[in-house]
């Protein structure tokens, strides 16, 4: 919701998606605001992935509009989203699995890096300071999820439950703006789910700007400040979670069809 007369950090206007004629999503449209922490639910097939891979860049928009900061990035290369301050996790978690615990944290900055090689070669005490500055950072990150003891492992010896761990504070390296989580609770224990949901508060109570994709509603209504939901692709309600459990459209989408 709107804080302080601020402007959205983030603008979906009538988003549409086509699959081989099959409509994925139709006019969706939501604002997200700085420090906002919103969750986007929906029954599965309702288009929740497919408006990230939308937002993210990683599927083309049919119509409509994505705006980042008042910039229009529809339709913008995901490598370029993520330089403006956008980084996103996955469904499938996705590691390097032959790089180190440190190593795939590292790599997040990589991009961020000047592009002059020569610097790079040659060592410049810049870039030994950057990769200090990284170092220490990626350190920190693993210390708030309890991972650095398993720096130096190999990411495909982590528990599936480390490797969602891995993949959040590796989109959390470069610091950036609004932060997209697709399914943090999916798949792990119970004592994992209460710890992705500290994790993902903390954040919040920092200033973070986070949108979730989430199918477990215990987690969404202990988060969320504001919830959309989607059904077959459109938006069928908005509000907060008090609201979005006593409307009677989500009722049905949930346990009508």
């Amino acid at each position: 919701m709107p804080r302080n007369g601020a402007q959205p950090l983030l603008e979906v206007s009538q988003l549409t998606k086509h699959f081989l004629g099959v409509t994925a999503l139709l006019d969706v449209s939501f604002d997200i605001y700085p420090g906002e922490l919103l969750s986007l639910i929906g029954p599965n097939g309702s288009g929740k992935t497919t408006l990230f891979n939308c937002v993210s860049g990683f599927l083309k928009l049919d119509r409509g509009q994505v705006r980042f900061k008042g910039e229009d990035i529809s339709n913008v290369r995901p490598d370029k989203i993520a330089l403006k301050g956008i980084r996103r996790t996955f469904q499938d978690v996705r590691t390097f699995q032959e790089m180190t615990v440190l190593e795939n944290l590292m790599t997040a900055l990589q991009q961020h890096q000047e592009e002059n090689m020569i610097e790079r070669v040659l060592g410049t005490q810049r870039i030994q300071q950057f990769e200090h500055a990284a170092r220490e950072r990626a350190l920190e990150l693993l210390d708030m999820v309890d991972l650095r003891p398993w720096q130096h492992m190999q990411a495909r010896h982590l528990a599936y439950g480390q490797r969602k761990l891995l993949e959040f504070v590796t989109a959390l390296m470069p610091d950036p703006d609004l932060i997209m989580l697709d399914e943090p609770a999916a798949g792990v224990s119970g004592e994992m789910v209460d710890r992705m949901k500290q994790h993902i508060r903390a954040l919040n109570a920092q200033g973070k700007t986070i949108l979730v994709v989430e199918h477990n509603m215990r987690v969404v209504m202990d988060i969320s400040e504001r919830i959309v939901v989607l059904d077959y692709g459109r938006k069928i309600a908005e509000g907060t979670p008090s609201e979005i459990q006593t409307n009677e459209l989500v009722r049905e989408a949930y346990f009508g069809h």
